[in-house]
């Protein structure tokens, strides 16, 4: 489906990390998909950006879980987030989709309906990742056909490797690294029949982007989101 209106929420203040430059990959997410013909806009992730959804047809988040100085010093209104968390959930459940990059899976802390409604999680203490670098990633052999992969097999980036991710077992798997003797889901799913909803958890930074598999990954996640084609799996 072309012509369709996103929305980014990229991370700042509560929502940003040392780590991850929200302020350039939002962008680059953005001129990838607005080259799809989509219409995308970026907003900062204050209270304002999880509202006003009613002509939206995706919103990707782009944003963290909320460490470092820019963080710890921005003033936290508990009752404002709160309210947020739970108007943004009910338009999720509505079933409207959603795609989750990167370090997501580590945001909303304090909102424990996140953690469904992504399909899985950063557990802060457990998960964790070896040191970034350029790797082959696996598209799960299962679901080699599901229309979010684009076709492809394999994705070569260079990259974090998130290991240990909370997973929900109603997840579809779709992208996975072998570490510490096992197969690490990167990349997930959610379609109960009334919802959809993707997982990426490539995108550090810029120069995972470099990484045209990767984008191709991204495109065929938000197409699959906003529509599915003829021929998807069954139960996909």
């Amino acid at each position: 489906m072309t012509g369709s209106r996103i929305r980014i929420i990229a991370g700042v203040g509560r929502f940003s990390d040392p780590w991850h430059p929200f302020a350039e990959t939002s962008p680059r997410i953005a001129a990838l998909l607005t080259e799809q013909d989509h219409q995308v806009e970026i907003r900062d992730s204050t209270p304002n950006a999880f509202t006003g959804l009613d002509d939206v047809d995706l919103v990707v988040l782009n944003l963290g879980g909320g460490e470092g100085e820019a963080a710890a010093a921005e003033e936290y209104d508990a009752a404002t987030w709160r309210s947020t968390f739970e108007n943004f959930g009910q338009w999720i459940r509505a079933g409207h989709p959603i795609l989750g990059i990167h370090c997501v899976a580590n945001a909303f802390p304090d909102w424990t309906e996140w953690e469904g409604l992504l399909g899985g999680l950063w557990i802060r203490g457990t998960s964790h990742h070896p040191p970034r670098n350029e790797f082959t990633f696996d598209v799960v052999p299962a679901h080699l056909t599901h229309p979010a992969v684009g076709g492809l097999s394999t994705i070569t980036a260079l990259d974090e490797r998130y290991s240990e991710l909370d997973v929900a077992g109603s997840s579809i798997p779709l992208v996975q690294h072998r570490f510490d003797d096992k197969d690490q889901i990167m990349v997930w799913a959610v379609d109960d029949g009334h919802r959809k909803a993707v997982y990426d958890g490539l995108g550090h930074n810029l120069e995972s982007y470099d990484s045209p598999e990767r984008c191709r990954l991204l495109v065929a996640e938000v197409d699959w989101l906003l529509d599915h084609p003829e021929g998807t799996e069954a139960g996909s």
